[in-house]
């Protein structure tokens, strides 16, 4: 009998038999796949001769059953606010021409992973369109760099010790893939943060045909597996067993003992509830209680994590913590300053001249007086092929972001909010702490001939904050910088800092060359809140030009820092 189907008979008469299974789980399974009523896309490829219309929904329910999981199959139109309550997620294209062609599917994959959503992704033709078509996604999801070939060999073992590979079956070191066409097969190189543990024997070196994403330090399970092939196209007895060893390694918790806590401040809030605070990598989030309070635990030492504590209408603040195994790091304090926010919008409806890299533009004046926290990005854009369009973002300080750089075809457009409906190519938080006002500027350009387009409408959403405090944050420090309000101001401003125990304070404020222009305080104070007001003058008693300012608090050694914006 060959290996792996006497296992898998025995598991369906087991079911049959009402037989319970200890390790049944709830998968969501996303169909993807050509047959699922997709159209097929007008290829933008040299490759030729492609033939899709192979799924590999089937064979992943009956597996998956055969193990005793429970299976939700679903379309990609799948509402994403349900994907959490599934164990884990698998999406399937099967060799689809054109995988996960809806933009909007692909940003919630990846909000879904950055929350520490687990998932299984296959399909055979993704990475050649979406590794450089939608970087992000590639980055945050694949965890693949470069696609590099359509291989139709077999398939062989990389790393024999890998849990993945050895557990709870042994993986056969070689592994048969009967191919039919280019798009049932990608061959990747793998990003550093991720695992190579199939490659395709033969062809390029380093050629990945299974990647996995472990986002800690624990060998038993992990996060992501992608699958850059079609699965049904696998031998038939060796792919359970693959199967069966992924949705092991998904399902499998790894705690730690170690973790973040304490308490953030919603300055000017009515409590300090709701704040979405996670970390980085793994997903791990919780949201702090009406007092402040907050909790992560079950993190790892000998590990760095990025803790990001978020709430609408407040200011991000984000830092990095190397914890040691066994670290508890529990009384951390984190203000967050509330945003202005606004929404500016045209509606140009200009012409995209079609194969001119010099394209079109147009632009937005903005004049809120304040620094950039967030860019959000509205385009309505019709096309007869967005796959020849390069769109880019320009800020009034010359930085500019990649928006869209000629991914999609004909069934697509380009309708949604960058980056909570589609993925930019480049992430928009390099316009962080930059001034708003000024011109921003969109540019459309057609890089290819036969097809014309549309910018019909666009729009520009700013989240702004009055300045930035600084990111280090440490448990021991004796002071707290609260804020100070209003920000920008004229010509008063309060501020407001708390200090965990008595200490010797020193508050001065420099100008944008970081000159000290004005002392406000040197001296001892308890602990406690303690609030103070700048008027805007020098140690002179002159009034100060309009401009950007830096509040500088010292307390017995400790530094917290504060930006400041005076406008007259």
């Amino acid at each position: 009998m060959p290996h792996g189907l006497g296992r898998i008979l025995f598991l369906n008469l087991a079911m049959l038999l009402g037989a319970p299974s200890a390790h049944s789980a709830q998968i969501l399974l996303i169909d993807d796949s050509p047959g699922a009523g997709a159209r097929a896309a007008k290829s933008v490829d040299v490759r030729g001769g492609g033939r899709e219309g192979a799924s590999s929904v089937v064979e992943f329910q009956i597996d998956l059953e055969s193990f005793g999981h429970n299976v939700l199959v679903e379309s990609p139109n799948s509402d994403p606010a349900g994907w959490p309550s599934s164990d884990c997620m698998i999406w399937s294209s099967g060799n689809h021409a054109l995988p996960l062609g809806n933009p909007a599917w692909r940003a919630s994959l990846r909000h879904f992973v950055l929350d520490g959503g687990r998932l299984l992704i296959e399909g055979g033709d993704t990475a050649f369109h979406w590794i450089q078509g939608d970087p992000l996604f590639a980055g945050q999801v694949l965890h693949s760099t470069l696609w590099l070939d359509d291989p139709d060999t077999r398939l062989s073992v990389h790393n024999t010790q890998h849990a993945l590979v050895n557990y709870p079956n042994d993986l056969p070191l070689l592994i048969d893939f009967s191919s039919e066409s280019y798009l049932d097969a990608d061959a990747v190189s793998t990003a550093p943060d991720a695992a190579m543990l199939l490659r395709w024997a033969g062809g390029i070196p380093m050629a990945a045909g299974l990647v996995a994403y472990d986002p800690d330090p624990a060998p038993s399970g992990g996060q992501i597996v992608y699958l850059p092939l079609r699965y049904s196209a696998l031998d038939p007895d060796d792919r359970p067993l693959l199967l069966e060893n992924a949705i092991t390694w998904l399902l499998t918790d790894e705690p730690g003992d170690a973790a973040l806590g304490g308490s953030v401040h919603l300055v000017g809030g009515s409590d300090d509830g709701g704040v979405k605070l996670r970390v980085q990598p793994g997903g791990q989030w919780t949201l702090s209680s009406p007092d402040g309070s907050f909790f992560l635990g079950e993190l790892h030492g000998d590990q760095s994590y990025t803790l990001e504590a978020s709430m609408e209408g407040f200011d991000t603040f984000s830092a990095v913590f190397n914890l040691e195994p066994g670290e508890i790091l529990d009384d951390l304090y984190i203000s967050l300053d509330p945003i202005l926010q606004e929404t500016f919008c045209r509606e140009p409806f200009l012409s995209i001249p079609d194969d001119d890299p010099l394209g079109v533009f147009d632009s937005i004046d903005v004049g809120m007086g304040a620094f950039v926290g967030e860019v959000e990005v509205f385009l309505d854009i019709s096309h007869s092929w967005i796959g020849d369009l390069i769109v880019e973002l320009e800020s009034p300080s010359g930085t500019t972001r990649l928006l869209h750089l000629r991914g999609g075809s004909n069934l697509d457009e380009i309708y949604g909010w960058y980056p909570a409906e589609l993925n930019p190519v480049q992430d928009l938080s390099a316009f962080a702490d930059e001034l708003t006002d000024g011109a921003w500027i969109i540019r459309v350009a057609d890089l290819a001939g036969a097809d014309l387009g549309v910018l019909n409408a666009w729009c520009l959403r700013l989240s702004a904050h009055d300045g930035t405090a600084s990111p280090e944050i440490a448990s021991e420090s004796r002071v707290d910088l609260l804020s100070n309000w209003p920000n920008p101001f004229n010509p008063t401003t309060l501020i407001s800092f708390r200090l965990r125990e008595e200490s010797r304070v020193a508050i001065e404020v420099l100008d944008a060359s970081g000159r000290s222009v004005r002392r406000l305080f040197s001296n001892p104070l308890p602990a406690g809140t303690h609030q103070m007001q700048w008027d805007g003058l020098d140690d002179q008693g002159h009034p100060l030009p309009s401009g950007l300012y830096l509040l500088r608090l010292e307390a017995e050694g400790w530094i917290r820092s504060h930006k400041l914006m005076l406008l007259k």
